[in-house]
């Protein structure tokens, strides 16, 4: 029997078949989609959205639902940078992940964002028009570092997902720009350098904004 033949004797099954592939093509347009020919059995992923994308994979925590059968995201390398991966058994199932973790990963962001204005809004709330006391330049360096090692533990606290969901003591490792600042202000402590100090915490305490505001930290 022909490919002819049979497409005759099944017309519906063909009509659905180009279909499927012609809302894939369409639907994918505005996320770069790359979807393969359907045909496989239903639990083996032949769709995939590739689609650009900032910081580590998703978590389970940016998972619209537990991952069904045959449903993936990966993070791999592509020319301009990062390219996350969605494959599922069907090209409408894998464009809805990919939109529900792309706009859960932006919702994330902006909630860090708003956490930390609510943050630096109490901080200044406590601010008192008193002059400090004078120290020497130990003490004001002490102080410096007492303040930053708040600022992180409130921050901490105010964590919102999926960067509250990473468990607990999860080794993380900061990438080298955050690590330079890292080690001047470790530079400036030692040296009892006030400005030293409260420069490098600016410009570290701005490095590691910029490292959770890419996504979450692997």
């Amino acid at each position: 029997m022909s490919a002819t033949d049979d497409a005759r004797k099944h017309p519906a099954r063909s009509s659905y078949r180009w279909t499927t592939l012609a809302f894939a093509a369409l639907a994918g347009a505005a996320l770069g989609v790359i979807v393969a020919v359907a045909g496989a059995p239903s639990h083996v992923a032949m769709f995939e959205v590739r689609m650009p994308w900032d910081g580590a994979a998703p978590l389970a925590a940016e998972w619209p639902s537990t991952p069904r059968e045959g449903e993936s995201a990966t993070l791999g390398n592509g020319e301009g940078g990062l390219v996350l991966t969605v494959r599922a058994p069907r090209a409408p199932r894998a464009h809805a992940l990919a939109v529900q973790l792309r706009t859960r990963r932006e919702g994330g962001v902006a909630a860090l964002a708003g956490a930390g204005a609510d943050v630096r809004s109490r901080w200044v709330a406590r601010l008192t028009p008193e002059p400090l006391p004078a120290m020497t330049p130990a003490a004001e360096c002490a102080a410096w570092l007492t303040a930053a090692a708040r600022r992180d533990r409130d921050l901490a606290r105010e964590l919102p997902a999926p960067w509250s969901a990473l468990p607990a003591r999860t080794r993380v490792t900061p990438p080298v720009a955050v690590l330079e600042r890292l080690q001047e202000v470790e530079l400036a402590a030692a040296a009892a350098d006030p400005a030293a100090l409260r420069a490098a915490l600016v410009a570290a305490a701005r490095a590691s904004d910029d490292w959770f505001a890419a996504g979450v930290p692997s």
